[in-house]
């Protein structure tokens, strides 16, 4: 089953809009030079602020230029009181907030959607605002002692007409490379998420969806695109190999079938896992054909219900000796990654992690060994150093 990429906050805040433009510096001189010709017809007396909607604006338009943004799971508007306006100060009336949060997604996304829920955070200092239309939804936090906008998350499966061509294109590319070239049934999911205290830069997510399929980008670049596809796309030489590294791990072959394929890319890793029955997989890089993963049933699956039972055995695994695991694991590291000598591998052991082991040698991919109690080798993994991946 293709689990779907999308931001830890998506739950709560739902599907929702995006501006049938992408928002560029273009649009935001625009904006600006918008703002400047109302505030030089606008009275001007000492100790007045600006209207409230043209600060806010202003600010965003800014910030959003110099690309101040942040990725956070906490939804505020869940977590914090209701006061009425007559038990929070402000300088600015409910009317003229609603106009700033409504003029903030007017000039984000060049339209509005009505209001759905208010809410005032009195300890954050905020105002809370969420609009809504069928599965288009906004979210907006605003300051309403200095009336500037906080925080921001939108998210809108888009029209054809509003995916960018350039963006289209690659990924027309990457779902032939993926085995869908002739899947035109798919939809485009953007997330945006925005936030004027983190300053980690805009991040905009474009998620292409498919039934089997995925593929995402991240501010215009390329992020991720993962598969599944038939089990008759595995060559027999892939399949055998996938046998042969259980029986390994094993010491048995077992009686699964292959059950599912799945091909997972990124900017750096290209990989092909073989699933046989519903948690036994084994991990290629699907260039060079060289195995990266092997798992077998996790023994401890059945623990976590129990937390006491799992305290015990955490206990117990922390305790096993490092040269014992080395020599149980030597023949395995030989047998599936070609590690001529494991006595040359440092082992980096983990205590707050038990359960696993890693061997390290300067230069080579690390390797790391999941094991339980009884020193019953479940699962093998190797990583590439960073100049290698």
């Amino acid at each position: 089953m293709m689990e779907d990429h999308k931001p830890e906050w998506y739950a709560q805040a739902r599907k929702g809009p995006f501006g049938n433009e992408k928002f560029t510096m273009r649009h935001a001189d625009n904006v600006i030079r918008r703002i400047q010709k109302d505030q030089q017809g606008a009275k001007s007396y000492s100790g007045k602020r600006l209207p409230v909607q043209l600060l806010a604006v202003a600010s965003f338009i800014v910030l959003l230029g110099l690309g101040v943004f942040f990725l956070n799971g906490r939804f505020l508007g869940n977590e914090s009181s209701n006061p009425a306006q007559t038990e929070v100060s402000s300088h600015f009336t409910e009317a003229e907030l609603q106009r700033n949060a409504d003029q903030v997604m007017q000039s984000l996304l060049g339209k509005t959607y009505p209001l759905d829920h208010r809410e005032w955070l009195k300890e954050q200092q905020q105002i809370f605002y969420s609009y809504q239309k069928g599965e288009d939804s906004a979210y907006i936090w605003i300051n309403y002692e200095t009336g500037e906008l906080v925080q921001t998350k939108m998210s809108r499966i888009l029209t054809a007409a509003e995916i960018d061509a350039e963006m289209n294109t690659r990924a027309e590319e990457i779902k032939g490379k993926l085995g869908y070239a002739n899947d035109s049934a798919y939809e485009v999911l953007r997330y945006v998420e925005y936030d004027v205290t983190q300053h980690s830069g805009v991040k905009i997510e474009n998620n292409f969806r498919a039934e089997k399929w995925r593929i995402g980008f991240v501010n215009g670049e390329f992020d991720y695109a993962s598969a599944t596809l038939e089990a008759s796309t595995v060559s027999e030489e892939m399949r055998q190999a996938g046998e042969e590294a259980l029986k390994v791990l094993r010491g048995n072959g077992g009686d699964e079938e292959l059950s599912l394929v799945f091909r997972a890319m990124d900017k750096d890793q290209d990989t092909l896992t073989l699933q046989y029955g519903s948690k036994v997989s084994v991990t290629f890089d699907t260039v060079t054909r060289r195995i990266e993963q092997i798992s077998d049933t996790n023994p401890r699956a059945s623990d976590k219900t129990d937390p006491k039972q799992l305290t015990v055995l955490d206990r117990e695994l922390s305790l096993i000796d490092g040269d014992r695991l080395r020599e149980k694991a030597a023949p395995l590291l030989t047998k599936i990654f070609s590690v001529a000598d494991v006595g040359e591998y440092s082992l980096l052991k983990r205590d707050q992690e038990p359960g696993n082991l890693t061997f390290h040698k300067l230069g080579s991919p690390e390797i790391t060994v999941y094991y339980d109690s009884d020193l019953t080798i479940w699962k093998v993994k190797e990583d590439l150093p960073a100049s290698q991946s």
